[in-house]
């Protein structure tokens, strides 16, 4: 789920209906948005937002530390900016003083391609700490970035760079499926998530052929953007039940994978 405060979190609506013209079907308060999905059983939720420039991170990260003691059935991820002030001290903050799950970079939002060395210190602290990256890549969504910057192939230099690092690129890499899904038969430790991929309503919506998706079910999860979705989350949790995998699979797609990339206990469901 993508929650941020207050009135970034308004912002954060304002640009995606400016880029995409997205009517919501869901409002902002984060009370109300754990109980939707509480009410549809999802018994955990990855909780990420994302710094959109330098110096925010601090204040997310303690936003998000304080939103999961309020809820405890989110999973906080980490937002960090390269061009942060004292980064070390944002990134030991984040993972050891908050013990957030890892961190999470939207390339688009801060312009940067993901072997752009200035990402490379993120990278080596989650890897020293054990923790995951979720890496926004491929072109699905992206306003200011272009294929040539977010493609599969600058990740592969970080996946080289960094074999032992967990990395998840959310929306199956859209639109670059087809690159990404060869690049993580190459990486065992690269992860990808459906969010608005699946669905036809999704801005990442990309035609992906079902027996790749039906062969990635061990290093595939869940996602779905909400609430920042311009259709309802149920046909996100549809488009991932037509794939075609067994009940043991959806229940890695569903569940066990992310419990696996986070490194959480038992009892995770969704995204």
């Amino acid at each position: 789920m993508h929650m941020f405060p207050g009135r970034l979190f308004q912002a954060v609506r304002d640009a995606l209906h400016g880029a995409f013209n997205w009517r919501f079907e869901h409002g902002t308060d984060p009370a109300e948005l754990v109980a939707y999905l509480s009410g549809h059983g999802v018994e955990r939720f990855f909780l990420l937002n994302y710094a959109h420039k330098p110096n925010v991170s601090a204040r997310l990260n303690r936003w998000n530390y304080e939103t999961a003691r309020e809820f405890p059935r989110a999973v906080p991820f980490a937002a960090i900016h390269p061009l942060d002030d004292d980064l070390l001290e944002v990134a030991e903050q984040a993972l050891d003083g908050f013990d957030l799950a890892g961190f999470k970079l939207h390339l688009d939002v801060m312009g940067l391609a993901p072997d752009d060395p200035s990402l490379f210190p993120i990278y080596g602290f989650a890897r020293e700490r054990g923790k995951p990256v979720i890496v926004h890549c491929g072109t699905g969504g992206s306003i200011r970035l272009k294929g040539d910057e977010l493609n599969a192939g600058r990740l592969a230099n970080v996946l080289q760079a960094f074999p032992d690092l967990k990395v998840c690129v959310p929306h199956l890499g859209a639109r670059e499926t087809g690159p990404f899904f060869d690049l993580a038969d190459r990486h065992p430790n690269l992860w990808l998530d459906t969010a608005v991929a699946l669905a036809p309503e999704g801005v990442c919506f990309s035609r992906v052929d079902r027996q790749r998706l039906r062969q990635m079910h061990r290093r595939l999860m869940f996602g779905s953007d909400f609430p920042n979705l311009g259709h309802s989350w149920e046909k996100e949790v549809q488009a991932v039940q037509e794939i075609g995998l067994s009940e043991g699979q959806l229940q890695m797609v569903f569940r066990d994978n992310a419990v696996e990339f986070a490194g959480l206990g038992v009892g995770f469901t969704g995204q």
